[in-house]
């Protein structure tokens, strides 16, 4: 392990130090300290972020009526030195992930955390990132934006599905409709058709007079004897 004699528990009270089998403390490698240095900032700014973010959308609620100095974000840059921007990314971090989920997210960068609170990104990917971490996961900002873009793809490919569905039953009620069409022609047509063994006839109108009828002739009884 690396003796620092310029970073010394004495001077530096942060520094990390970790003792050897003799009970010796020895400070840690410069880049093991600046990797320390870099976790602590990120979960101090991720701690502070939220309330940072409450405050800015109170003075972005006020300016809804004041628009004096350009407005929030002109008020902002003067102000504080900050871009409007950033100042929505901050706005962003309270409104879309909250104080409840400090805990888990601390573990976060700066960038991963700010991408994560962005209006683009769906609930589906922040509750996909908030199950890596419990796990432990390493969790970046290119993480997030790989899980973003594939909640993007399946949220594309459900669409696209509900859209072939719909087409698939407009469809199919005009196929129905054909077919019913035709089911009916058909049974017109046979409706029409002599029953087998029958025959179609015209029947003679009820109103013909008797007299419009061929008389056959009527032979005269006999009255003699019957000769065989």
């Amino acid at each position: 392990m690396y003796r620092s004699t310029l970073l010394s528990p004495w001077w530096f009270p942060n520094v990390i130090t970790i003792r050897n089998d003799s009970g010796e403390a020895l400070v840690a490698s410069p880049d093991e300290q600046l990797e320390a240095i870099a976790r602590d900032v990120e979960r101090t700014f991720a701690v502070s972020a939220w309330s940072i973010g409450e405050r800015l959308a109170e003075a972005r609620a006020l300016y809804r009526y004041h628009r004096e100095e350009g407005g929030f974000g002109g008020w902002a840059e003067k102000r504080l030195g900050m871009s409007d921007r950033r100042a929505r990314e901050f706005i962003n971090i309270f409104e879309n992930i909250g104080i409840e989920k400090s805990a888990q997210l601390r573990r976060l960068s700066t960038r991963a955390l700010i991408d994560l609170a962005s209006p683009s990104t769906t609930e589906a990917t922040r509750t996909e990132v908030e199950e890596l971490l419990a796990k432990g996961d390493k969790v970046t900002a290119q993480t997030i934006k790989e899980i973003a873009e594939r909640a993007k793809l399946d949220a594309a490919l459900i669409e696209a599905a509900k859209h072939e569905k719909a087409a698939l039953i407009e469809s199919g009620q005009r196929e129905r409709g054909a077919l019913q069409e035709t089911i009916s022609k058909v049974e017109m047509e046979r409706a029409q058709v002599p029953k087998r063994g029958g025959s179609v006839s015209p029947a003679l109108p009820s109103t013909v007079s008797a007299s419009v009828m061929p008389r056959m002739p009527v032979s005269p009884p006999r009255t003699g004897p019957l000769h065989l």
